[in-house]
């Protein structure tokens, strides 16, 4: 093996274990969700699984809005690190330039993270989209945490779906229970100090999509669970995620959604969103 450097994906590939969020004005500070219209600093693990020397291996963060697979021509780059690498090491590096989340989407953003060295460069011309499942050096954070509180019985979220230029698309959106294996959802959870929550019953939370944002369709959404969808080369458009509680259960924990983006059968795309109710 010759220069391999990377930053893992997760299971599924775009909840990756390798980068998180620092709230508020101390990077060192507790791991968190990220709040919008504040400061907030962005961190991902990298390593050198190859056997070579790294030096000056250089990580860009990038951020887009709540999206199922994430193009470099609808993210925007927020800044990088720097780090050398040791042969089998790994390093916490921090994005020097704090991000602010923009309001419009309360903080609910997908996160990019990629390790760019001349000893394992990614191809040129770079592709529009980032696909971490093809690349080692990349790796995508599209995890949403929602908050359910007890007298809210509808709640609804846009997700954008994309095609990138030269490249019309078509395919199904669907939403399921989500897992990420017993170890990477302990981690997850104790990350975001969520660790002594149980699952909730799948009943408890009940969620669909449609085309359509707003109270009035939540009702007709609730259980439609996928949406086919047909885009032009270089056009987006938005679906919504619809979720419903029984405002008088007591119940509290945690239930984990996948939104996955198929095109001819393959996973291109996905959101994942953890949903809290205390």
């Amino acid at each position: 093996m010759a220069a391999k450097i990377q930053i893992r994906d997760g299971n599924p590939w775009w909840v990756s274990p390798d980068i998180w969020v620092v709230p508020g004005n101390d990077p060192n500070g507790n791991v968190g969700s990220p709040i919008a219209g504040q400061s907030n600093y962005l961190w991902a693990k990298v390593h050198n699984i190859g056997n070579q020397l790294i030096e000056g291996a250089r990580v860009n963060f990038y951020w887009s809005n709540p999206a199922m697979g994430v193009l470099r021509s609808n993210s925007t780059l927020v800044g990088f690190g720097f780090v050398d690498l040791e042969v089998g090491e790994s390093k916490d590096v921090l994005c020097l330039t704090p991000w602010t989340p923009i309001v419009v989407n309360n903080g609910h953003e997908c996160v990019v993270a990629e390790a760019i060295t001349p000893l394992d460069p990614l191809p040129t011309p770079l592709q529009d989209a980032f696909d971490p499942p093809t690349f080692d050096q990349v790796a995508q954070k599209n995890l949403q945490v929602v908050v359910l509180s007890p007298m809210m019985q509808f709640m609804f979220l846009p997700i954008q779906i994309s095609a990138s230029s030269r490249l019309a698309k078509s395919g199904r959106i669907t939403i399921e229970i989500g897992h990420l294996g017993k170890e990477q959802e302990q981690a997850m959870l104790t990350q975001l100090g969520f660790e002594r929550l149980p699952r909730l019953k799948e009943e408890t939370v009940k969620f669909g999509i449609s085309r359509q944002g707003g109270c009035h369709s939540s009702k007709e959404a609730i259980a439609k669970c996928n949406l086919d969808f047909k885009l032009e080369e270089e056009t987006s458009t938005a679906v919504f995620v619809h979720l419903e509680q029984s405002p008088k259960s007591k119940e509290t924990g945690y239930q984990l959604l996948h939104l996955i983006e198929r095109v001819n059968g393959k996973v291109v795309g996905g959101n994942s969103i953890l949903i809290i109710k205390k």
